[in-house]
């Protein structure tokens, strides 16, 4: 009778086991969610990355919110861009193939101030690579902010992605001299030095001074391309005229006076 007891007992456990271990095979370990920082301000690539997934699985990222733009940089991480302050969550869908069936799913929040992003912070690093802006990349504008004491502020962001920590180098009319704000998308500037980074747009802040009420020429220029338009300035809001849908794009195209 003893020995039965055994040989019932060794058969329960090896069966649990085995359900365990057919369980396992049909939904893969639960990947986790990293993300690159908890805080980031309007403008600063946040980077959302996975670890832990199973060969031939795959993710698919997505945030809550309009307000953040992302771009895929690998199979297992995306690019973040957001362009209004708030609380956003950001999740990842885990996939047993591409385009296969979800499997489970990782949220993580972040919490976007309502500072600028400034790369200069990036200053330090001795190595600092001027590069041309990609043949047939765009610029998306959006205007952020619209006051008397700080301007017209655009965050601008590539549709390509850069390494290096990337960032934009402008040049123009920011001041309104002769009716006309002007501004000239020159190059990329990466920073190299500063440890491996993932790709992810070229962004800066683009800021207009003495935006006075009227109506203004606004002149952009990329990769040897002049985009035309016009802005009027009232009392309660900035309105753009802007006829293109690539090359460099603005949107929305009215922002209200702080």
């Amino acid at each position: 009778m003893k020995n039965y007891r055994i040989t019932i007992s060794l058969f329960i456990s090896l069966s649990l086991i085995a359900l365990g271990c057919n369980k396992n095979s049909k939904n893969p370990t639960k990947p986790e969610l990293t993300l690159s920082k908890s805080m980031v301000k309007i403008g600063e690539p946040l980077i959302a990355s996975t670890n832990g997934m199973t060969a031939g699985s795959a993710v698919q990222f997505s945030a809550n919110s309009s307000a953040g733009s992302w771009t895929s940089a690998s199979g297992d991480s995306a690019t973040y861009i957001f362009k209004s302050a708030g609380v956003y969550q950001i999740s990842a869908t885990f996939l047993s193939a591409p385009n296969g069936p979800a499997y489970d799913s990782s949220y993580s929040s972040v919490t976007v101030s309502d500072s600028l992003y400034n790369d200069s912070g990036y200053a330090h690093c001795n190595v600092v690579l001027s590069l041309p802006i990609a043949s047939g990349d765009q610029i998306n504008l959006t205007p952020i902010s619209f006051s008397d004491s700080a301007g017209l502020v655009f965050l601008a962001t590539t549709s390509n992605m850069y390494s290096g920590f990337p960032s934009l180098a402008t040049g123009g009319n920011f001041v309104g001299v002769a009716g006309v704000f002007e501004c000239d998308f020159n190059a990329v500037i990466e920073y190299p030095c500063n440890g491996p980074s993932y790709p992810a747009p070229a962004t800066t802040d683009v800021f207009f001074s003495s935006v006075n009420n009227g109506t203004y020429t606004l002149v952009i220029k990329l990769n040897g391309t002049t985009y035309q338009g016009s802005m009027v300035v009232t009392d309660v809001s900035c309105t753009f005229n802007w006829n293109y849908n690539s090359g460099v794009t603005i949107s929305p195209l009215q922002i209200q006076k702080l």
